[in-house]
């Protein structure tokens, strides 16, 4: 009786955890790491837990936790946002993510030739890693935009990177309607719809160079 009891108890906090709203906040942080700039620092907490993620970490976790709802990863969206527009320089140089195990590397990938990027791009390629990271090679493994019609890299077009993030922004007002649990908060039809504008992530480029039919 007493071990249906602590069993009972354990169920009822874990049913009151999961209905607890999340508190979610991101913070601009100056940084020295590779360049002179900033990294963006996410905090979620939500009942007695407490997520952080710095997006200057090369293995930044997901935020796919079985205790965070499709709600409480909508509050981390609304709470990246604002850093679409941002146009400052990130302190982290461009490099290629390998997420996990399950990373798939493409032959003949080419390597583009940013060095830097923005904290608008560090924030919408954060979304990617938070929410894809398994699936992280079906979008793009470099932090580096480009424009579809010339095959020139956009890192540093503010208009160009406003077009990627308008297409984010949209991705997301459906998913405010659609938040339920029983489906997955991102799927592979939303990761091509994010390469489906003039403005692709990197990794479309051997696509667009028909070395790949997709990724």
């Amino acid at each position: 009786m007493k071990n249906i009891i602590i069993l009972l108890i354990a169920f009822l906090l874990t049913k009151t955890s999961s209905a607890q709203k999340a508190v979610v906040t991101v913070d601009k942080i100056t940084c020295q790491e590779d360049l002179s700039g900033y990294y963006l620092e996410i905090t979620l907490k939500k009942g007695n837990r407490i997520w952080i993620r710095k997006t200057k970490d090369y293995h930044m976790e997901s935020l796919l936790d079985e205790g965070l709802t499709n709600q409480d990863r909508l509050e981390v969206i609304s709470a990246l946002k604002p850093y679409f527009t941002d146009y400052s320089r990130s302190c982290k140089k461009v490099s290629r993510y390998y997420i996990n195990s399950f990373q798939i590397e493409y032959d003949n990938m080419p390597v583009p030739s940013s060095r830097n990027y923005n904290i608008a791009i560090d924030a919408m390629f954060a979304f990617n890693r938070l929410f894809c990271p398994s699936y992280l090679h079906h979008i793009s493994t470099y932090p580096v935009l480009f424009n579809s019609k010339t095959l020139k890299e956009a890192n540093n077009d503010p208009k160009l990177i406003k077009q990627m993030a308008d297409r984010y922004l949209k991705l997301f007002q459906a998913k405010e309607k659609s938040a339920s649990n029983k489906n997955p908060f991102m799927t592979r039809d939303d990761l091509n719809y994010l390469n489906q504008g003039a403005v692709k992530w990197w990794d479309m480029m051997i696509v667009e160079k028909g070395i790949r039919e997709d990724i």
